[in-house]
């Protein structure tokens, strides 16, 4: 008798076994490859949206325009600043309000359970009392930044001309002199800390400008 040509029951178990087993590695080939790939693209966002919101502060912070006056017989400059944030007078141009001087901060805020919010926020500079760091009118905010943790400012400088120059944590707002430097420390929760950015400000004020 002749048998008839085909494979045996063992031959099929055992092709469909190295199948399954093929099929698994591709697929687990496949999920990492995924994985990989959207990893990529999140730090890739990330380092955008981190590069864009430093290289904006440091632009909002250039926009300072050094100011000083004399006050209660000692001279005083327009600046305050602690480790929630700091304000200043800075040239700004709005749609509606049009150019000029603006009193302009930059401050931590604290949210419920998710850290802090980065926030920038602006005034028209109150000219009826010009010998005060002051905003009037409405407050723009933008948040430049959310879920932070250990977000902190420091300031370099000698806020009086006897003291010595050293990083600070508080500059008070009846220094004669402007920081050198602002530093801006602040960490993603659950993700790698940002460069500290630190911003050199202008450090001759204009006296006598009101």
């Amino acid at each position: 008798m002749r048998h008839a040509a085909g494979f045996t029951l063992l031959e099929v178990l055992v092709a469909m076994s190295l199948l399954g087993v093929l099929t698994s590695l591709v697929y687990t080939g496949m999920h990492t490859g995924l994985r990989a790939w959207s990893a990529v693209e999140e730090r890739s966002a990330s380092a955008v949206a981190e590069r864009t919101t430093r290289n904006w502060l440091r632009r909002q912070i250039a926009a300072l325009v050094p100011i000083q006056w004399q006050a209660q017989n000692r001279t005083r400059v327009a600046f305050a600043g602690d480790a929630d944030g700091f304000r200043f007078f800075g040239a700004w141009s709005h749609a509606t309000r049009g150019a000029g001087l603006y009193q302009i901060e930059l401050r931590s805020e604290r949210q419920d359970d998710r850290g802090y919010s980065l926030v920038l926020s602006y005034q028209v500079r109150d000219t009826e009392r010009p010998k005060e760091l002051r905003g009037v009118g409405d407050v723009v905010e933008r948040r430049l930044g959310d879920d932070l943790e250990d977000l902190r400012f420091d300031y370099f400088g000698a806020p009086g001309g006897e003291q010595v120059q050293r990083w600070r944590s508080n500059w008070p707002a009846q220094a004669s002199r402007y920081p050198q430097l602002i530093r801006i420390s602040a960490e993603g929760r659950g993700e790698r800390p940002w460069p500290q950015l630190v911003v050199a400000l202008r450090s001759t004020p204009a006296e006598g400008l009101l």
